[in-house]
């Protein structure tokens, strides 16, 4: 398939799920003007970014519980936060390949970040920071699973220098 035609037809699926990826960031806690939408094509060559430096990638991990819908429970987003939630971030779901992103305050995507995980349960929220200095991906263990239920994995990532 050429990568026109694959474009177009994950562009096309997108624009039917496009509300309902919306509204799982605006109940969030989100508002419409904390989010800019980030087309699909900005979508994809960010994801291409972030794909080539995959070589480098450092992660640290964290658990906490499913009951802390307040960003501070959390060590990892809070101390970024306080440090860089200056700058801009992208933030989204497993739809991204089909919905984009958003581009948000990095403060803001930071404190939304584990009710996105929530609302939209069974799917991982990222939060990237623009400038690729960390990205954070966010899942939420519902009460049916077996290892780790009602927990929120969190992953901090950054990148080594080359």
């Amino acid at each position: 398939m050429t990568r026109r035609l694959d474009y177009l037809l994950r562009k096309n699926k997108g624009d039917k799920m496009f509300s309902v990826y919306r509204n799982v960031f605006l109940q969030s806690g989100f508002q419409e003007e904390d989010l800019k939408y980030v087309d699909l094509e900005k979508t994809d060559e960010v994801m291409k970014t972030l794909k080539s430096m995959a070589h480098r990638v450092q992660t640290e991990y964290e658990s906490i519980s499913g009951n802390s819908k307040n960003f501070e429970q959390s060590k990892l987003l809070y101390t970024i936060c306080k440090n860089l939630g200056g700058e801009d971030c992208y933030i989204y779901t497993d739809h991204y390949e089909y919905c984009g992103m958003f581009l948000s305050k990095g403060e803001v995507a930071l404190h939304n970040a584990l009710n996105v995980a929530f609302k939209d349960d069974g799917h991982t929220c990222f939060v990237l920071n623009v400038n690729y200095k960390y990205s954070f991906l966010i899942n939420y263990e519902n009460m049916d699973n077996h290892d780790f239920p009602n927990e929120f994995d969190i992953q901090y990532r950054t990148w080594r220098k080359e």
